[in-house]
């Protein structure tokens, strides 16, 4: 949510298709919009919800974002292992990508540009803290006795 608020203040004079090209509107309601069940960050969260409690969450592999990014050679291996497939050599300092013309239609210019490199950055939040507090319990995957079906979760822990 963060993120993509910080994208939307980058670009404060274009409609933005995520909101209906509609003008207006503050953190909260785009907050709002992005996490309901039928915005972009809500859909996505049910639908991981309904397969990792599924029938067939034995083949889902959860990877959280902070694994990757503070361990980017670590979790690729993490993974290959849990798959049971041969590792071969990545190179996260030059991955790249863009689809400009789709974020340009979309008037959210920079939505799916990707750094050079793989990495964390520490920033400070955005959003008001109680926007930002109200997803803390999203990462239910988190969650003692949380009636998961084994599925296996890479996390960083350092």
């Amino acid at each position: 949510m963060d993120s993509i608020e910080r994208l939307i203040h980058r670009n404060a004079f274009e409609l933005s298709g995520m909101f209906g090209f509609e003008s207006g509107g503050t953190v909260y309601s785009r907050v709002n919009r992005l996490a309901s069940s039928d915005g972009m960050v809500g859909y996505a969260l049910d639908a991981m919800r309904q397969g990792y409690f599924g029938e067939e969450a034995n083949r889902l592999i959860l990877v959280e974002y902070q694994a990757l990014t503070r361990a980017p050679l670590d979790t690729p291996r993490q993974i290959y292992a849990l798959l049971g497939e041969p590792w071969f050599e990545h190179d996260f300092e030059n991955v790249e990508y863009e689809a400009d013309d789709f974020d340009l239609a979309l008037g959210t210019r920079g939505l799916h540009t990707i750094r050079r490199r793989v990495e964390w950055i520490e920033r400070r939040t955005v959003l008001p803290p109680d926007l930002f507090d109200g997803f803390r319990n999203d990462m239910f995957w988190r969650m003692p006795g949380d009636g998961s079906r084994d599925v296996p979760i890479v996390r960083f822990d350092g």
